[in-house]
């Protein structure tokens, strides 16, 4: 990660974690290719659970046509 400047929160080799500071440098795209416009993105997570993308500032527009199940759990009513 010191190669290309990375910044790291918080690393364990032995238990294979990480996560990541914002990498501005990283894109991510809709599946039409489309870039999203955010703030900033960032890796975290665990070999043995899996690895994600955290990516923070999306409309909620945005949020609501691309993750529409998560927008629906969190904006559900009781």
């Amino acid at each position: 990660m010191l190669k290309n400047g990375i910044g790291i929160n918080d690393d364990s080799p032995e238990d294979k974690f990480i996560n990541t500071m914002i990498i501005p440098e990283l894109k991510v795209f809709d599946n039409k290719q489309t870039e999203l416009k955010g703030w900033g993105a960032y890796f975290i997570g665990m070999d043995s659970d899996g690895f994600e993308i955290q990516f923070g500032g999306i409309t909620s527009d945005l949020m609501q046509s691309e993750f529409k199940h998560h927008y629906d759990e969190y904006y559900k009513t009781e």
